[in-house]
């Protein structure tokens, strides 16, 4: 037992150790779409420009350029597979790492038209007291800015999450017979290992309805159980049938701080004071840390099958109240 114990502890540093020795964590680290977690309790009063119409438009724009190559490559009527295997490969460019790093995600981090809030590492951010030992891709990558999108706070790794993440669970659903549950396996196993819990010591229930709305969205390129699809081909054309819109997949649970993470034991007692620190900020503004209980119990049901590992011991009102009561 005790060597199973030190080789499952050792598994996060090997995997890191290989990132770096690979030189994937050194190509990250010096790209602008770097970062790992996302902090979105932190300096949340600071207000962003929604960045819906922005993105909408990005999105809309790759449809239309992707029916425009798949016309003049003469591909004919399209099979569902293979027409969502090329458009993610459109969207996320063609290399490995836009498994990784998308290039949607490198653009909604760079672009100067998109506004972002990032904290300063590592004094700004819940993270920053987390050793190394218990958050190692957060200290060699830092922590994701936050956008504001369809009037929701998150990551500039949600969107990465939406198109990449969301491909390997449409992968997985196809591979297994077209399961939704081994699609949403996949998600789960990917927070447990080297998208979670192996490198940042955070299993992010945020990612998992990121990934999941992603897949869905994939699912419906062509129309699925009587809903219009994005693409439709017709007198031997493909062309786009609807417009995409953030808004139809975006809800609060894509915002780390209304959907917290759960963190593994040595982050949690690392975060926990940082959190606490933050209750003069929740007592000041409570709702806007806080999902209504009718919308959360609604959110909640709808995402049951996802695996969530519920941490509401790291929303600020559980923290705040319990801070008082040992005060």
């Amino acid at each position: 037992m005790r060597i199973a114990a030190n080789l499952g502890m050792a598994i996060p540093f090997v995997f890191a150790f290989a990132l770096s020795f690979l030189g994937v964590g050194a190509l990250l680290a010096s790209t602008p779409a770097h970062a790992w977690e996302t902090d979105q309790f932190s300096e949340r009063s600071v207000p962003l420009r929604d960045a819906l119409g922005t993105m909408n438009a990005k999105i809309n724009l790759e449809l239309e350029l992707f029916a425009d190559e798949w016309n003049r490559s003469q591909r004919g009527a399209p099979v569902e597979a293979d027409l969502v295997a090329r458009f993610a490969k459109a969207v996320n460019g063609s290399s490995w790492l836009g498994t990784l790093v998308g290039e949607y995600e490198r653009w909604v981090t760079t672009s100067d038209e998109i506004e972002r809030h990032s904290l300063p590492w590592p004094s700004g951010s819940i993270y920053g007291d987390a050793p190394a030992s218990a958050s190692h891709a957060n200290w060699l990558m830092g922590s994701c800015p936050t956008i504001l999108l369809g009037g929701v706070r998150m990551g500039t790794d949600k969107p990465g999450h939406f198109f990449s993440q969301g491909y390997e669970l449409y992968e997985a659903y196809q591979r297994a017979g077209r399961d939704e549950g081994a699609a949403f396996a996949r998600g789960r196993k990917m927070e447990e290992t080297y998208f979670g819990l192996w490198v940042s010591g955070v299993y992010s229930n945020a990612d998992l309805v990121a990934n999941a709305e992603g897949f869905r969205f994939l699912r419906s390129l062509l129309g699925e159980g009587g809903t219009p699809g994005f693409f439709q081909f017709e007198d031997g054309k493909l062309r786009v049938a609807r417009a995409f819109d953030w808004r139809d997949y975006v809800n609060e649970y894509w915002d780390e701080a209304f959907n917290p993470s759960w963190l593994a034991s040595d982050l949690q007692a690392a975060v926990l004071p940082r959190l606490r620190a933050l209750c003069a900020d929740y007592v000041r503004a409570p709702a806007s840390y806080v999902v209504p209980p009718a919308r959360d119990a609604e959110l909640g049901a709808r995402y049951g099958a996802l695996g969530f590992r519920p941490a509401p011991s790291n929303r600020l009102d559980h923290v705040c109240r319990d801070s008082a009561m040992t005060d």
